[in-house]
């Protein structure tokens, strides 16, 4: 019995060729930028802050955006909603663009926002933008906290 070798060589070749549109495919993100805006009752952009989110199954939970909101919001801001992105956007224009842009996606408090696959060259400018406004009462009035002074014992030292 004769032994054929196989030349292989060609499928490295294709695998060399084909590399090139490797970020045409689509794939799922494991990372998104996250922007906490901070909005006064003006709707004059007031904060800007970036962090990263973690994506899980093609998901970003809602308690890893309630925990991003709440660690970079300024004082008296609520959660009003979270926009997905799917094209380059700056803070301002998100102010502007977000309702009827075609590849945003606006969720409400408490969802998960899925992200889903997407082409890897476009996973930069995925981007979710969490929107705060001042909580406005129904009254017009704000909350006042009062606190007590609070006593503390002092050490003495003897000499």
């Amino acid at each position: 019995m004769e032994d054929f070798d196989l030349d292989v060589e060609w499928v490295n070749e294709l695998a060399e060729c084909e590399s090139a549109y490797d970020d045409f495919y689509e794939d799922t993100q494991c990372m998104i930028d996250c922007y906490v805006l901070a909005v006064d009752s003006h709707d004059e952009l007031v904060h800007v802050s970036k962090t990263k989110l973690d994506v899980h199954g093609g998901v970003i939970s809602s308690d890893a955006i309630a925990a991003a909101f709440r660690n970079n919001r300024l004082p008296r801001q609520h959660l009003e909603e979270a926009l997905l992105f799917r094209v380059s956007a700056s803070p301002d224009e998100v102010l502007t663009l977000h309702i009827g842009v075609d590849n945003t996606t606006i969720y409400s408090p408490g969802c998960d926002v899925p992200v889903g696959p997407s082409p890897k060259g476009l996973h930069r400018v995925n981007a979710v933008f969490l929107l705060g406004r001042e909580r406005e009462r129904a009254d017009g009035t704000r909350r006042i906290r009062l606190t007590t002074a609070r006593k503390t014992r002092r050490k003495h030292h003897r000499n």
